[in-house]
Order: C-alpha cells, then sequence, then structure tokens
C-alpha cells in the first residue's frame, strides 16, 4: 500500500497480529539527508517507508525495553537477546518534516539515534526522543520475515 494512502485508524496486519494506525510522521535524518515516513501503530509497533519509495514498507519494528546502555556512551556492539550487533553509522538526529497525524503521546517526534545490525538481518535503533528524554529503543528484523496486509 502506497503510504499516502494510510489514514488514522486504518488497520494493518504483520504476520496475522492486528494493528491500528495511531500516528504518520515524515522525517529527515540530518547526517545522511535521508527522508522517510514512520507508521506508528498500536502495540508499541512502527512501519517505515523510505523516501521517495512510497510504494512499499522498507522496515517494520517493535518498541523495547530501554537497552541497559546510556545512549550519550552506546558502544561499537551490542548484546542483545543473545546476539551480537554492531553499529553501522554515527549517532543521528531525525528532525520533524511534516506531522501528518495522529498525537504526539503516539509518536516519537524528534529523536538521536544510532542503527545497529547483525549478522542475520536483525536490527536495534537505540533512541533518545529529544522533547522528554525518554527512550525509543526498537528491534526489527529483515522485511521479508513479515507478511503486510492493509485492511481497506
Amino acid at each position: 500500500m502506497n503510504v499516502s494512502n494510510i489514514k488514522l485508524g486504518a488497520t494493518i496486519i504483520v504476520n496475522s497480529a492486528k494493528h491500528s494506525v495511531l500516528a504518520k510522521v515524515f522525517y529527515i535524518s540530518i547526517k545522511t539527508n535521508r527522508k522517510y515516513w514512520k507508521i506508528f501503530l498500536s502495540s508499541d509497533c512502527v512501519l517505515g517507508y523510505d523516501f521517495p519509495n512510497t510504494s512499499m514498507p522498507a522496515y517494520f519494528g517493535k518498541l523495547i525495553q530501554p537497552l541497559p546502555y546510556d545512549y550519550d556512551s552506546l558502544p561499537d556492539k551490542i548484546i542483545f537477546d543473545g546476539k551480537v550487533y554492531k553499529k553501522d553509522g554515527p549517532d543521528d538526529y531525525e528532525r520533524v518534516l511534516n506531522f501528518e497525524f495522529g498525537d504526539l503521546k503516539d509518536a516519537e517526534g524528534e529523536c538521536r539515534f544510532i542503527n545497529y545490525s547483525a549478522d542475520d538481518g536483525s536490527w536495534i535503533s537505540p533512541g533518545l526522543i529529544s522533547e522528554t528524554g525518554t527512550r525509543a529503543d526498537v528491534y526489527g528484523e529483515d522485511i521479508s520475515k513479515y507478511e503486510i496486509k492493509f485492511v481497506e
């Protein structure tokens, strides 16, 4: 489904689990200038679309308990769930270009983040929400491991 067709309250099914769309935000990465949408879903999940490819999701992730690392001194390698994740790049910052719909309590707003990946294609993105200082650590696997359906 095209990201422009995703509306507040829509149902998205991921691997048989139903999620409701709570918010849609368009971001830009300050370090890479990459633009992307995050669709915030119920059950603390997020669906991501990379610009300009608006036709299919680039990733799916789930908010996890904050990792046991201080954000300001994150190491080059993180151990999570028995796997080693290696840092993919520098500390970055996502700036909101357009808060398309929803409520800020259901989305993360602007956020510092660092991406890590494991050899099996899974990834972790520790985040720190600018407005509140709250952690927003997200875990996901290769997008091919998810069956995503949009209920119209």
